[in-house]
């Protein structure tokens, strides 16, 4: 510093003479320094006589702020523009509640008593089951955040049209309860014909309705209610039941049943009974 410049400064003291013309926003010029608060002047200085190469080292110099609590770019401000958004995990599923949240350089920064999570879509924070993407159940709670409760969830139940107590295959509807018209089985071969279901045991001489085959118990086969003897032999078969004589006649179809007559418990000498027989099957 020249004399000149000294000795005006001097006389200049009062109006603070050498402090900088301005300083950044956060701090304050003393003694031809721009300073933090806090921050000790040391020995004065004049700004207006110094070259770049002579400013004070320890000034604040602008730089890109990071989350560490501290004013990078000497705005006067901490962290602005760093902070990150943390949700309170009340149930600790891992979604936070999207209402109670919380700014800071990490989840340590936010209230202790609470587990903090980045994700803050939980429907629910008070039920660990309810998340987006959950598992739907069957209890009247909207577990997978979607605002309905229970779809998807349940067993499948069939449509019973003719009310046999089994349900058509391809007419399906899953639900907690079964909703009226439906059943838990399926199955029916003949969704149209209350005598056709699975298990069926009756034989019928007519089609099944809107099939045109006589699979009554839908196991794939017209199954025949009466057997065949290739030729009636009445003394050594002693038939008392029914059977048809050589020929049996398609399902629906009528033909000739025989039967042996028998006196006091014996065969010998009987001849076949014949008569007229429609084919029953099932």
């Amino acid at each position: 510093m020249t004399k000149l410049a000294l000795s005006t400064c001097l006389l200049l003291s009062l109006a603070g003479c050498g402090d900088p013309p301005g300083c950044p926003s956060g701090t304050y010029a003393e003694a031809g320094r721009c300073l933090r608060p806090g921050e000790d002047a040391g020995p004065p200085t004049d700004a207006f006589f110094m070259d770049d190469a002579s400013a004070p080292q320890d000034a604040c110099v602008p730089t890109e702020e990071t989350c560490d609590g501290l004013d990078q770019d000497c705005d006067g401000l901490v962290d602005e523009g760093t902070l990150r958004t943390f949700f309170a995990d009340h149930d600790g599923d891992g979604h936070g509640d999207p209402e109670h949240l919380c700014e800071a350089c990490d989840p340590n920064g936010c209230v202790a008593a609470f587990d903090w999570v980045e994700v803050g879509d939980d429907c629910d924070d008070t039920c660990e089951a309810c998340a987006p993407g959950a598992t739907e159940t069957c209890d009247g709670v909207d577990q997978d955040c979607d605002g309905a409760t229970d779809e998807g969830a349940g067993p499948i139940f069939f449509e019973d049209l003719d009310g046999d107590g089994f349900g058509d295959d391809a007419v399906t509807l899953q639900a907690c309860e079964a909703p009226a018209g439906y059943v838990a089985e399926g199955g029916d071969c003949a969704p149209e014909d209350a005598r056709a279901f699975p298990g069926q045991r009756a034989f019928f001489t007519e089609p099944v309705e809107g099939v045109g085959r006589h699979d009554f118990d839908c196991d794939g086969v017209e199954t025949h209610a009466i057997g065949v003897v290739a030729v009636p032999n009445c003394p050594s078969d002693c038939r008392t039941v029914p059977a048809w004589n050589a020929v049996r006649p398609r399902c629906g179809v009528a033909g000739e049943t025989f039967t042996c007559f028998h006196l006091r418990g014996s065969c010998s000498g009987t001849t076949p009974q014949t008569e007229p027989t429609t084919a029953a099957c099932r």
